[in-house]
């Protein structure tokens, strides 16, 4: 992981958050802060979500509500998220307030 701090660190425009339990790192998040490239509104875009496989028992929930308190005290509109690795995330958050709205596609230029 090597995020670009020198044009979105030093901005203040990517968050990370880190949830613990009993001291220990469980799960964390990177969220870039951007605007709308259509309206300028102030937005959120998750770049890594991840908890810890044996602590996915409610704590996502909690932390993902955590996140969107404080996007929202930032004054972002909306947040989106990408759902890849594990299609049960999907479930928990719809079940917080996400809607589903698109399908994201990709298309390999290059192999890998």
């Amino acid at each position: 992981f090597k995020p670009r701090l020198n044009v979105y660190g030093s901005a203040g425009h990517l968050l990370c958050f880190v949830v613990r339990v009993e001291g220990e790192a469980v799960g964390y998040a990177f969220i870039w802060l951007t605007q709308d490239m259509h309206n300028s509104e102030p937005i959120a875009m998750e770049d890594t979500i991840y908890m810890r496989p044996d602590h996915r028992n409610g704590i996502g929930r909690r932390f993902t509500k955590h996140i969107l308190a404080e996007l929202k005290a930032r004054g972002c509109v909306r947040a989106h998220v990408t759902i890849a690795t594990d299609l049960r995330v999907a479930k928990m958050c719809e079940r917080v307030g996400f809607k589903r709205s698109a399908i994201a596609m990709t298309y390999f230029l290059q192999e890998a």
